[in-house]
Protein backbone atom coordinates (compact mmCIF):
# COMPACT_ATOMS: atom_id res chain seq x y z
CA UNK A 1 0.00 0.00 0.00
CA UNK A 2 2.19 3.03 -1.14
CA UNK A 3 1.44 6.26 0.63
CA UNK A 4 -0.39 9.21 -1.50
CA UNK A 5 -1.23 12.46 -1.19
CA UNK A 6 1.18 15.35 0.33
CA UNK A 7 3.38 15.42 3.12
CA UNK A 8 5.15 18.08 4.88
CA UNK A 9 8.20 17.14 3.21
CA UNK A 10 6.96 17.65 -0.48
CA UNK A 11 4.20 15.69 -3.46
CA UNK A 12 4.22 11.85 -3.23
CA UNK A 13 4.72 10.17 -6.09
CA UNK A 14 4.36 6.45 -6.12
CA UNK A 15 5.49 6.20 -2.75
CA UNK A 16 8.41 8.20 -2.27
CA UNK A 17 8.59 11.87 -1.32
CA UNK A 18 9.83 14.11 -3.59
CA UNK A 19 12.62 16.46 -2.36
CA UNK A 20 11.99 20.26 -1.40
CA UNK A 21 12.88 22.59 -3.67
CA UNK A 22 16.06 22.86 -1.43
CA UNK A 23 17.85 19.89 -3.00
CA UNK A 24 17.97 21.01 -6.05
CA UNK A 25 21.13 20.49 -8.34
CA UNK A 26 21.57 24.30 -8.46
CA UNK A 27 21.68 24.28 -4.34
CA UNK A 28 23.91 21.45 -4.35
CA UNK A 29 26.65 23.07 -6.08
CA UNK A 30 26.45 26.56 -4.29
CA UNK A 31 27.01 24.82 -1.08
CA UNK A 32 29.58 22.83 -2.37
CA UNK A 33 31.35 26.11 -4.49
CA UNK A 34 31.32 27.02 -0.60
CA UNK A 35 32.44 24.01 0.79
CA UNK A 36 35.35 22.77 -1.69
CA UNK A 37 39.09 23.25 -1.12
CA UNK A 38 41.32 23.41 -4.38
CA UNK A 39 42.58 20.61 -5.53
CA UNK A 40 39.82 18.55 -4.23
CA UNK A 41 38.61 15.56 -6.14
CA UNK A 42 34.62 16.17 -7.12
CA UNK A 43 31.99 13.62 -8.08
CA UNK A 44 28.56 15.50 -9.61
CA UNK A 45 26.12 12.81 -10.00
CA UNK A 46 23.18 13.75 -11.26
CA UNK A 47 21.19 13.51 -14.77
CA UNK A 48 21.97 17.18 -15.33
CA UNK A 49 18.80 18.37 -16.49
CA UNK A 50 18.35 21.03 -13.84
CA UNK A 51 21.94 22.50 -15.93
CA UNK A 52 20.55 24.85 -18.47
CA UNK A 53 24.04 25.55 -20.20
CA UNK A 54 22.64 28.21 -22.19
CA UNK A 55 20.46 30.38 -20.58
CA UNK A 56 22.51 30.27 -17.16
CA UNK A 57 26.29 30.55 -18.92
CA UNK A 58 26.35 34.68 -18.12
CA UNK A 59 24.51 34.51 -14.53
CA UNK A 60 27.15 34.19 -12.20
CA UNK A 61 24.78 32.51 -9.40
CA UNK A 62 23.66 29.75 -11.68
CA UNK A 63 24.39 26.08 -11.46
CA UNK A 64 26.63 26.21 -14.68
CA UNK A 65 28.72 29.23 -13.45
CA UNK A 66 28.71 27.66 -9.89
CA UNK A 67 29.66 24.02 -11.30
CA UNK A 68 32.68 25.69 -13.72
CA UNK A 69 34.38 27.61 -11.05
CA UNK A 70 34.02 24.42 -8.91
CA UNK A 71 36.26 22.74 -11.95
CA UNK A 72 38.39 25.07 -12.29
CA UNK A 73 40.22 24.42 -9.34
CA UNK A 74 39.56 20.59 -8.29
CA UNK A 75 39.70 17.24 -10.41
CA UNK A 76 35.96 17.19 -11.43
CA UNK A 77 33.46 13.93 -12.44
CA UNK A 78 30.51 14.40 -14.03
CA UNK A 79 28.96 11.05 -13.71
CA UNK A 80 25.82 11.46 -16.25
CA UNK A 81 22.39 9.27 -15.56
CA UNK A 82 20.76 8.51 -18.48
CA UNK A 83 17.57 6.24 -18.60
CA UNK A 84 16.96 4.42 -21.87
CA UNK A 85 13.83 6.38 -22.27
CA UNK A 86 15.20 9.82 -22.30
CA UNK A 87 17.60 8.72 -25.29
CA UNK A 88 14.70 7.12 -27.64
CA UNK A 89 10.85 6.75 -27.24
CA UNK A 90 10.01 3.38 -26.32
CA UNK A 91 9.71 0.44 -29.03
CA UNK A 92 8.33 -2.94 -28.10
CA UNK A 93 10.44 -6.01 -29.94
CA UNK A 94 12.32 -3.18 -32.43
CA UNK A 95 8.51 -1.49 -33.47
CA UNK A 96 7.41 1.87 -32.08
CA UNK A 97 5.10 1.89 -29.48
CA UNK A 98 2.16 5.23 -30.41
CA UNK A 99 0.33 6.79 -27.80
CA UNK A 100 0.60 9.52 -24.96
CA UNK A 101 2.51 9.38 -21.32
CA UNK A 102 2.20 11.63 -18.59
CA UNK A 103 5.95 11.56 -17.19
CA UNK A 104 6.11 13.24 -13.50
CA UNK A 105 9.15 13.57 -11.07
CA UNK A 106 6.78 14.04 -8.12
CA UNK A 107 6.78 17.65 -8.75
CA UNK A 108 6.13 18.37 -12.05
CA UNK A 109 4.27 16.87 -15.01
CA UNK A 110 5.43 16.55 -18.66
CA UNK A 111 2.98 14.73 -21.30
CA UNK A 112 5.14 12.90 -24.61
CA UNK A 113 3.55 11.70 -27.64
CA UNK A 114 5.01 8.85 -28.81
CA UNK A 115 4.98 7.00 -32.21
CA UNK A 116 5.13 9.23 -35.21
CA UNK A 117 8.25 9.88 -37.12
CA UNK A 118 7.93 13.79 -36.54
CA UNK A 119 7.32 13.13 -32.49
CA UNK A 120 10.35 10.27 -32.33
CA UNK A 121 12.95 12.28 -34.54
CA UNK A 122 11.96 15.56 -31.99
CA UNK A 123 12.87 13.19 -29.04
CA UNK A 124 15.83 12.39 -29.99
CA UNK A 125 16.87 15.80 -30.94
CA UNK A 126 15.95 16.97 -27.85
CA UNK A 127 18.06 14.56 -25.74
CA UNK A 128 20.72 15.03 -28.37
CA UNK A 129 21.12 18.61 -28.08
CA UNK A 130 21.11 18.34 -24.41
CA UNK A 131 23.71 15.80 -24.19
CA UNK A 132 26.14 17.97 -26.59
CA UNK A 133 25.28 20.97 -24.15
CA UNK A 134 26.91 18.85 -21.50
CA UNK A 135 30.22 17.66 -23.81
CA UNK A 136 30.62 21.08 -24.71
CA UNK A 137 30.21 22.44 -21.19
CA UNK A 138 32.70 19.28 -19.74
CA UNK A 139 35.07 19.77 -22.79
CA UNK A 140 35.86 23.69 -21.88
CA UNK A 141 35.71 23.55 -18.58
CA UNK A 142 37.98 20.18 -18.02
CA UNK A 143 35.49 18.15 -16.43
CA UNK A 144 35.96 14.26 -17.14
CA UNK A 145 32.02 13.37 -18.21
CA UNK A 146 31.35 9.41 -17.59
CA UNK A 147 28.04 8.22 -18.70
CA UNK A 148 25.64 5.61 -16.50
CA UNK A 149 22.76 4.24 -17.81
CA UNK A 150 20.22 3.00 -15.46
CA UNK A 151 19.45 0.17 -16.84
CA UNK A 152 23.66 -0.96 -16.34
CA UNK A 153 24.34 -3.43 -13.37
CA UNK A 154 26.15 -0.70 -10.84
CA UNK A 155 28.92 -2.71 -9.86
CA UNK A 156 29.86 -2.54 -13.41
CA UNK A 157 29.22 0.98 -14.02
CA UNK A 158 30.70 1.67 -10.53
CA UNK A 159 34.20 -0.40 -11.97
CA UNK A 160 34.58 1.01 -15.63
CA UNK A 161 34.17 4.74 -13.77
CA UNK A 162 36.89 3.90 -11.52
CA UNK A 163 39.23 2.42 -14.27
Amino acid sequence: NMPQGKTSQGKVFEGRTAQPASYTLNNALERLERLVKPGSLIFVISDFRQLNFVQQAERKDSGASQFARIARHSDTFAISITDPLEVSAPTVNGRAVSGRAQVSNGIDKVNLVFGTKKSDRLYQQAFAERRDLLKQFCRSNQVRLEDIMTSDEPLVALERLLR
